[in-house]
């Protein structure tokens, strides 16, 4: 009872956070396109046609291609590829061989009596798996007599929020192999099949665990000298097959796959490289920053953080196996370091496209958060405070990143495709710009994100009512639409709002819909809310003509 009471505690600690982490990626960068866009479909992919004909509309347009995660919650809808998913797949032969997630996923909307997978479907059951895989941990953990807290790095860790925000497979794949891993030490054979098939249907390097598992069994109980060395070994009949069962479903779908859909490209040649030769380039720069302060440096120090992690995990397991040899007494946590010691040797082979940024290699490091305490367990060893302050700087450090991005600015619809080509100021643009739409939506700041001041989104259609072509280019004489408070009854420019770019060249008497978050003053006031096209470098349209303007008073309170 009192395991039990613990890892509730823990788990709903886990939970509070990651629902807080959705809050505020909901109410900031998901302001305007809203929760149901939370994987950030782009139109470069375009939707599924099921999925548009429930509303959903690609959010993203122009270059923006989206998080990946947008993939996987399309093939929750068409797990078998029947439909028209794979044109809306960047990579379908790759992406579809990591179903696990939307199979998950599918089984939770039919137990809902639901017909399709929504997006809250979608992020319920992720959230739910994440959530149970940390109560389940910390449960072993004080069975086994250590603090149930060690379970809140992995699902703390930016790697696992990250991925559970953007609906990508990760943070879910590692849940269903911490499952599996527990189930399989606990003897709850039926838990170990299904959580262990669904991790390598979700992470096909994940199916190296019940491989390994099933050859060390086999090898106890064929090998005369591991008979010898290891006497007392558990050696039920069959073990090995049990143990090797979730390879079979594994290699089921992946047959499928290639005869179905296609052969998987290899993307090792992409993300893989020589080992750590991507990781000494950060390394070597340490010499060369000028300010710890700076985006590089919070960089550099990452790849530092992510090396000593790995070091670590390659020291525990590596201890791990030496008192396994050395004590004669078998024990399943000689195949399991075996097969997290490969992983490292992946990880430190990761090509520059992934160390580049930290979302790239901290959310496979993230399930190392769980196999330091892990391996401690299973050597009955008790965990150094040294390792719960290394935890706590690496989560910590990894999160300053992550708050900046789901306490960023609304996200943008469009990112054109600037020319970069200068164009001559022009004297005698005339526009026409018209409300389509209001709605309160979020706050600024951090506690003020829910007490302060509000922001407001707004729809907006501009037209372009002259004879020039309105384009915007990204260099001077760009045309770009955007908002400036104004104290009422003067022209004292309080606040400057974001820019919001045409999509495309607008043509005499074309007209673009805008999406505009616009923040309010802080200060007490009688304002004008001017949204006006602007000629960068040259002049706010508004300031020759208010035609050019919508013209909105606010008084702020």
């Amino acid at each position: 009872m009192k395991s039990t009471r613990g890892a509730l505690v823990v788990a709903l600690v886990g939970a509070m956070l990651t629902i807080w982490s959705m809050l505020m990626y909901v109410t900031g960068p998901l302001a305007i396109p809203g929760f149901s866009n939370f994987m950030l479909p782009a139109e470069m992919f375009g939707v599924p046609a099921d999925l548009k004909a429930r509303g959903l509309e690609a959010y993203l347009k122009g270059k923006n291609t989206g998080w990946d995660g947008q993939f996987y919650y399309y093939q929750s809808n068409d797990i078998f590829a029947t439909r028209d998913t794979i044109s809306h797949i960047d990579n379908p032969p790759y992406r579809y061989q990591r179903i696990g997630v939307s199979l998950a996923a599918k089984v939770v909307s039919k137990v809902l009596l639901q017909n399709w997978v929504s997006p809250l479907t979608y992020y319920l059951t992720t959230f739910s798996i994440c959530v149970l895989a940390v109560f389940v941990f910390a449960r072993f953990l004080v069975e086994n007599g250590y603090s149930p807290l060690w379970a809140l790095a992995w699902i703390a860790g930016a790697g696992t929020q990250v991925t559970i925000l953007n609906a990508l497979p990760d943070a879910v794949a590692d849940a269903f192999l911490i499952l599996a891993l527990i189930s399989f030490l606990n003897r709850q054979r039926a838990t170990y099949l299904v959580c262990m098939s669904l991790s390598a249907l979700s992470r096909e390097a994940y199916v190296v665990f019940p491989i390994l598992i099933s050859l060390y069994y086999f090898f106890l109980d064929k090998i005369p000298l591991l008979k010898e060395r290891f006497p007392h070994a558990e050696r039920e009949n069959a073990q090995w097959v049990v143990a090797c069962l979730p390879v079979l479903p594994f290699l089921i779908w992946q047959v499928y796959v290639r005869m179905h859909i296609g052969s998987p490209s290899s993307g090792s040649a992409i993300v893989l490289g020589a080992p750590l030769a991507a990781a000494f380039e950060y390394v070597k720069e340490i010499f060369y920053l000028t300010s710890f302060s700076d985006v590089r440096a919070l960089q550099v120090i990452g790849v530092y953080l992510h090396l000593a992690l790995l070091l670590f995990c390659i020291f525990i397991c590596g201890r791990l196996l030496v008192s396994f040899w050395k004590s004669r007494s078998a024990s399943l946590a000689a195949p399991i370091a075996v097969g997290f010691l490969l992983l490292v040797a992946v990880y430190a082979c990761f090509s520059d496209v992934v160390m580049m940024d930290w979302t790239g290699y901290f959310k496979a490091d993230n399930m190392l958060l769980f196999l330091v305490p892990f391996i401690y367990v299973l050597m009955r060893s008790r965990i150094p405070p040294s390792v719960g302050v290394f935890f706590l700087a690496l989560v910590l450090y990894f999160w300053i990143p992550f708050y900046q991005r789901i306490n960023a600015a609304p996200l943008v619809a469009n990112i054109p495709s600037f020319s970069g080509v200068a164009a001559e100021c022009k004297n005698d643009i005339t526009t026409k710009v018209e409300m389509q739409g209001i709605s309160v939506v979020l706050r600024s700041g951090l506690l003020n994100r829910f007490f302060g001041q509000p922001v407001r989104t707004m729809k907006v259609k501009l037209t372009n009512m002259s004879d020039y072509v309105l384009e915007s280019t990204g260099a001077v004489g760009s045309l770009n639409l955007a908002y400036q408070w104004v104290l009422r009854g003067s022209d004292d420019v309080v606040m400057d709002g974001t820019r919001f770019f045409l999509s495309q060249p607008l043509k005499p008497g074309d007209a673009e819909i805008a999406d505009f978050a616009i923040v309010f003053p802080e200060k007490k006031g009688s304002y004008d809310l001017i949204i006006s096209p602007v000629e960068e470098g040259c002049v706010w349209l508004y300031r020759k003509s208010k035609q050019n303007a919508l013209v909105l008073p606010f008084d702020v309170r």
